[in-house]
């Protein structure tokens, strides 16, 4: 796990904007097999930190799945210490931002091997 220190000296609705807009853009480079992919690890995500928030985002180059501040709890459950192992062996790269959020980036140029994997 590799922390991310970028901070934006914008207000956060600008940030979220402008998330959504660059999400929306690049959604376009995925073929409709590698955004069910997406889907599918997000719902994974989404059942191991079940208490949290949990959203999907499309960057030019990886699909950003984001846990936004996870609770202790979660961060201790098994179910965690099983997706980080299914994660890990698919090279998928985990993210904790400064603001204690945990990012997934699942690479764009990984997918197409991927899908296969499903």
């Amino acid at each position: 796990m590799r922390y991310d220190d970028d901070k934006s000296a914008l207000p956060a609705w600008v940030c979220v904007k402008d998330a959504a807009e660059k999400s929306a853009k690049s959604r376009e480079l995925y073929e409709p097999s590698w955004q069910e992919y997406g889907e599918f690890i997000k719902g994974r995500i989404e059942s191991s930190y079940f208490r949290s928030k949990v959203y999907m985002d499309f960057r030019d180059k990886f699909i950003s799945i984001t846990v936004h501040k996870p609770v202790r709890q979660d961060l201790v459950s098994s179910e965690v210490f099983c997706l980080d192992d299914y994660i890990e062996t698919r090279g998928i790269e985990k993210v904790r931002t400064a603001k204690g959020n945990i990012v997934y980036r699942v690479k764009r140029v990984d997918l197409p091997t991927l899908v296969g994997e499903a």
